[in-house]
């Protein structure tokens, strides 16, 4: 951990004339753990994401978009995956809850 740092940057000299594809199947040639880093988009096109359904479209004022399912399942629970609200939508009516419309009113 002393050298951490030294380490770091020259690894990061050695490596940074391989494109990625390389470097990872070096580290694997080697035995070397390591993982490629996705963007939101690729890893919601990730087929384990589909083929276990963890993936779901839900509305918004853009239009549809990709939602993933909480993380924690109960069974026979099924998660509420609405569609979001615009903004503002619903502010009367969670003002009306807490009784202070009527004070915001002018």
């Amino acid at each position: 951990m002393e050298n951490r740092d030294t380490l770091e940057a020259l690894i990061e000299q050695k490596f940074a004339k391989f494109p990625a594809e390389q470097v990872m199947q070096r580290l694997d040639n080697a035995a070397i753990a390591n993982a490629n880093m996705n963007t939101v988009e690729a890893f919601l096109r990730h087929p384990q994401l589909h083929s276990r359904e963890r993936v779901q479209k839900v509305g918004s004022p853009n239009g549809p978009l990709m939602s993933f399912l909480p993380a924690i399942t109960i069974p026979g629970v099924a998660p509420v995956m609405g569609d979001i609200p615009a903004v503002g939508e619903h502010t009367a009516a969670i003002l009306a809850e807490l009784g202070l419309l009527e004070n915001n009113r002018a």
